[in-house]
């Protein structure tokens, strides 16, 4: 008899998609009345991470972890505002079918790359509900993890508090993210569980295709899209098991949706997509401590740019409440996980290393074995000399357009490199060993957003050259 495990599974994981789908919806129409094509894109990841931190309240609060439990608040929510959600869907779907028509009238060289990049997609799907899970991060960390708190039905290291190979300071975003497929699925199935990465893959992309055909035009973002979809660094989180199960993908994508959201205020002038661009920060840095370091940047980029726009408005500032209660949701899960590190005693980890003055003498020599250790990696792989030549294009194309959207999502990315570069420097690990163990994952965790600056950055000439030839 043939095995239909994986067609359970992949339908198991279509349903958690439109469960995070009608949640994210839901999410979305709180937050503002008419939302538009990137928070629509990407709101699936705001249902997902919803019911991970709902699991949490319940496992705080003594509330089992199975369908019923983690559904009928929704199916009351959805009864409530069926006509909105109605509305909602709807207008998805009429604007899915009508963007399908367009790519397919954009000509034969779109379309090939669309269904190629469906085909990659299919591909993805099955690996993850099918691959073993082998990764010693997802077997040690993530998805252990997702066991111990499915077991407990609650967050709890205390069974695991000597165990520090555990990375217990880890965030639990992720984990939690798994542990709402076991509650749907009935029970720990880390094979299962390990593909909800795919949501942050679907969404991820439509989002970046969104603005991307905005700044760029149809055809030109999806060739930008099947990068972002097709790179080969991808491969380790999506199609390699040994990588699969891993935090860094839906990081990178976590990151992605921030600066989409920021760029879309910037675009727009909606302060709802300033806030949301705090929220997925404050979401990457729910799950991986390297989002520490991204959330501060926006914190301090998003606040001046929003404050500056205010001031050009008004000279009286009047605090927008309802922005300002989004922001602190988004942020308070994250502040809540810090707090109980700290009423646990978990010591955490140190995200910019250690500041001791001990090694400034030292710096300059491991400068240099730190860029040696990277341009041998480099040498190794097809991705970091063109990713490298990328962003160093879109600082000479920023450079000369002088365009302020393009410089302020370059200094993002830029304090984030440096924020990893000086880690490096200063981590009490050997150059060979912390760089070569790290460097993959942490290019990973940037390719989305150095794509996405590239799009950024030819936005000024695409826009300039349409124009001359309409004036031909």
């Amino acid at each position: 008899m043939a095995d239909v495990t994986p067609l359970l599974s992949m339908a198991g994981l279509a349903g958690y998609l439109a469960i995070a789908y009608v949640i994210g919806a839901l999410l979305a129409g709180l937050v503002t009345a008419a939302p538009g094509g990137i928070l629509r894109a990407t709101s699936p990841i705001l249902g997902g991470s919803a019911l991970a931190i709902q699991l949490w309240i319940y496992g705080a609060v003594h509330v089992p972890w199975n369908p019923l439990t983690l559904l009928i608040p929704w199916v009351v929510v959805v009864g409530l505002r069926r006509s909105r959600l109605r509305r909602a869907i709807t207008a998805d779907w009429l604007g899915a079918v009508a963007e399908a028509r367009r790519i397919i009238g954009a000509g034969a060289l779109s379309v090939v790359f669309c269904v190629t990049l469906v085909g990659i997609a299919f591909l993805y799907l099955l690996n993850l509900v099918t691959q073993p899970v082998l990764g010693w991060d997802a077997i040690a960390m993530w998805l252990f993890k997702a066991g111990v708190y499915y077991a407990q039905q609650a967050v709890n290291l205390a069974p695991i508090a000597t165990e520090v190979r555990r990375n217990l300071d880890y965030p639990p975003l992720y984990t939690l993210m798994v542990d709402s497929l076991y509650a749907l699925n009935g029970g720990v199935d880390e094979i299962f569980g390990k593909s909800v990465t795919y949501l942050f893959f679907v969404s991820g992309i439509a989002g970046f295709y969104v603005m991307a055909r905005d700044l760029l035009g149809r055809q030109l973002a999806i060739t930008f899209t099947f990068v972002v979809a097709a790179t080969p660094i991808f491969l380790k989180a999506l199609f390699d098991f040994q990588y699969m199960g891993w935090a860094d993908y839906p990081f990178a994508i976590l990151m992605l949706v921030s600066l989409l959201h920021f760029l879309d205020g910037l675009r727009s002038g909606d302060s709802v997509s300033y806030a949301l661009s705090i929220v997925f920060a404050a979401l990457s840095a729910f799950t991986k401590n390297e989002g520490l370091t991204f959330l501060a940047i926006m914190l301090l980029v998003v606040g001046i740019t929003y404050a500056r726009a205010i001031a050009q408005r008004t000279s009286r500032f009047v605090p927008d409440w309802k922005l300002v209660a989004v922001v602190a949701l988004g942020v308070a899960p994250l502040i809540a996980w810090r707090v109980y590190l700290q009423l646990q005693g978990i010591q955490t980890a140190r995200v910019l290393g250690d500041e001791s003055l001990s090694l400034l003498p030292g710096l300059p020599n491991r400068t240099v074995a730190v860029l040696r250790e990277i341009r041998s990696l480099a040498s190794l792989k097809l991705d970091y000399p063109w990713l490298a030549v990328s962003f160093a294009l879109s600082l000479v194309l920023v450079t000369f357009s002088r365009a302020r959207d393009g410089w302020l999502v370059l200094i993002v990315i830029g304090l984030q490199i440096a924020a990893y570069f000086y880690v490096y420097l200063t981590a009490p690990f050997d150059v060979q060993y912390i760089v070569s163990t790290t460097f993959d994952r942490l290019t990973l965790q940037l390719t989305p957003s150095i794509v996405l600056l590239l799009a950024i950055a030819i936005h000024p000439y695409v826009t300039a050259e349409a124009s001359r030839r309409v004036a031909d």
